[in-house]
């Protein structure tokens, strides 16, 4: 849902919510392509994505996207152009680990074949899972605990992972140079995360997955209504 479009001087600000009533599957944020008001074009700013604290229905998300300065002071249209949603999927599985059994060992979820690499007791006990492959891969990263026979542990993560553009192409963002704002509808595709779990040889119990994330680019518009638009105190 959009709330308004305000026009300033300094920039151009779209504030909408979204709905959090639909846990399996959720929309956690949209970026835009640009919007355009009298034929004027204005791009969205590719970090300009912010979350509005504060919340009259807790049911809704707010947000607001931030966009290049427009100098119109009337208008009869405005059209927004969508670039991408990003959307969190409730899959829930459990995999036992087990410190006696050799590892690698794989197993299926959202398509993908997973690898749990390592499961190490020790100071710190150590669980590395991982996918390589990326082609037609579901998700993009997952969300998961690791459930130990202690209740309340400290943990560390590290992750390694590549962007892959529209075409394919794959950009190690350890290794590879690349700038980031000219790929072309860039994914983040995890392949590796590593968890520390600290303590005296804590006991890695299950691998608890609850869903996953990934984005879905978009080609759609939608003409606002100008009752929306909100101007400074300038007038502008």
């Amino acid at each position: 849902m959009i709330d308004k479009l305000i026009l300033a001087p300094t920039g151009t600000i779209l504030q909408y919510g979204l709905k959090n009533e639909q846990p399996e599957k959720r929309i956690d944020m949209i970026n835009f392509k640009n919007l355009e008001i009298n034929n004027k074009v204005a791009e969205a700013d590719l970090y300009g994505n912010s979350y509005v604290h504060a919340q009259n229905d807790l049911r809704w998300s707010k947000f607001q996207a931030h966009f290049k300065p427009l100098f119109e002071k009337e208008t009869d249209e405005v059209k927004v152009r969508f670039d991408n949603i990003y959307l969190s999927i409730t899959d829930n599985k459990t995999i036992a680990l087990n410190v006696s059994k050799e590892y690698p060992q794989t197993f299926e979820y959202a398509g993908s074949t997973i690898s749990i690499d390592k499961v190490e007791v020790g100071q710190p006990s150590i669980v590395i899972i991982s996918n390589h492959e990326i082609k037609n891969r579901a998700y993009e990263s997952l969300n998961f605990n690791i459930v130990t026979e202690e209740e309340d542990i400290s943990m560390e993560g590290d992750y390694k992972g590549v962007i892959v553009d529209k075409n394919g192409k794959e950009y190690d963002m350890n290794k590879t140079p690349f700038i980031y704002e000219e790929l072309e509808q860039p994914r983040h595709f995890f392949t590796v995360q590593s968890f520390k779990i600290q303590g005296d040889k804590v006991v890695p119990k299950s691998l608890d997955i609850f869903g996953y994330n990934t984005t879905k680019y978009l080609d759609k518009e939608v003409e606002l209504d100008t009752e929306l638009i909100v101007k400074d105190e300038a007038g502008t």
